[in-house]
């Protein structure tokens, strides 16, 4: 498992967010990160609408310097990745509020809608 310091730069949705990240040495990367641990309702839908509202202004009021810890790409070419800013676990958040679902490999649960 490694640790990044990252930005989001765009919510994609409630799972996916476009991060730059300082790989350290001068290093960066920019690309899709798919949070590990979660599956938020998808963009069609209102439910999925609202939770990116929601994750953009929880963005704009946390800030949007992030610390992931990641060690796979998926087979989209995502970076698998739990996401911390300060103290908080972003996928448990998401769960407490609802706004996402438990995602446990091919068998997922749905999200019930903001909490």
């Amino acid at each position: 498992m490694y640790e990044y310091k990252a930005t989001v730069e765009r919510v994609i949705d409630g799972d996916t967010y476009v991060v730059f990240v300082d790989c350290g040495f001068n290093l960066f990367w920019r690309g899709r990160l798919r949070l590990l641990g979660v599956n938020a309702p998808e963009m069609s839908t209102e439910e999925g609408k609202l939770c990116k509202s929601y994750l953009e202004r929880f963005f704009e009021i946390n800030g949007k310097a992030v610390s992931i810890r990641s060690l796979e790409f998926d087979s989209f070419g995502r970076i698998l990745a739990s996401v911390q800013i300060g103290n908080i676990d972003l996928a448990t958040h998401l769960l407490t509020t609802k706004y996402a679902a438990p995602f446990l490999g091919k068998h997922t649960l749905k999200a019930s809608g903001p909490a």
